[in-house]
């Protein structure tokens, strides 16, 4: 999800990836590349956990604030 909100704010002028709030599920998937489709079992798991919340359909979102830039830095 952190590379994936990369991607999305390269694709927009003046964003960082810190300033993307979700990413589209599709992307995420695009990351990995896989289909968004056998990401489902993960992203269930990841939402029981609450690691991750579905704020809108298709698009995910980590619950802890800027969790994605930490694991940038650490990755």
């Amino acid at each position: 999800m952190a590379d994936a909100a990369t991607a999305e704010a390269d694709k927009a002028e003046d964003v960082q990836p810190d300033d993307v709030d979700s990413v589209p599920t599709a992307a995420v998937a695009a990351v990995l590349d896989r289909k968004p489709q056998s990401l489902s079992p993960a992203r269930d798991a990841l939402l029981k956990k609450g690691l991750i919340y579905s704020g809108e359909r298709g698009r995910i979102a980590f619950t802890v604030p800027h969790f994605g830039r930490y694991l940038r830095s650490t990755a």
